[in-house]
């Protein structure tokens, strides 16, 4: 979805009906880029929409459970003024597990896709349009930072995960959302279900 024109499509509304909330949900769902398989929309009208995701078999599908606002995700755009801008993404996990199992799991960490559930108000949760948003997509995510202190963090292993430097994403972030009824319409439940069936 590179983005070659420069225009405007639509109104801005920055409203009470739209206002979010900081952080992120309690799970973040993760994936081996490598075997995942991404349905998109209309590619002309929705080119940042993702209707449906499916896992080269026998793969699966991860969870990160997070506490409070120890979980953190987001982008940044790179602007340049002699090609097509990207976007790096990022996704900041914290480690409670110190098992040998979690070691090898966090140290393996690369060529990952996060499906971010943002939290939001109930109106907009309802819609379901925007609150699923998928990173790395196109080129992964990798470990750009992994630092463990007994002083800080509360002793807790802090990993970043973001897009490699020459290898950003052509827009900031796709959407994740099954569409259910007549007309078809963006649905929450139905979205969370479909993420839910791939993991482990």
């Amino acid at each position: 979805m590179a983005k070659c024109e420069n225009r405007i499509f639509k109104n801005i509304e920055s409203t009470c009906e739209t206002a979010s909330t900081a952080g992120v949900e309690q799970t973040i769902y993760l994936f081996n880029r490598t075997e995942l398989i991404p349905e998109f929309a209309d590619e002309d009208n929705e080119p940042n929409v993702i209707t449906n995701l499916s896992l080269v078999s026998p793969a699966t599908g991860y969870t990160a459970k997070g506490w409070k606002n120890n979980m953190t995700a987001g982008f940044t755009r790179n602007v340049s003024d002699t090609s097509v801008d990207t976007w790096t993404d990022t996704l900041t996990l914290t480690g409670f597990e110190f098992s040998a199992e979690a070691a090898r799991n966090f140290d393996n960490f690369g060529d990952v896709v996060a499906v971010v559930e943002r939290k939001v108000s109930g109106k907009q949760k309802k819609s379901g349009d925007g609150i699923f948003i998928v990173l790395g997509l196109e080129n992964g995510l990798y470990v750009s930072d992994d630092s463990w202190a007994s002083g800080e963090n509360n002793g807790a292993r802090q990993i970043t995960l973001s897009s490699l430097g020459d290898s950003g994403e052509s827009c900031s972030y796709y959407v994740f959302m099954v569409k259910t009824g007549t007309p078809a319409a963006p649905d929450y439940a139905a979205t969370k279900a479909a993420l839910e069936a791939l993991v482990e």
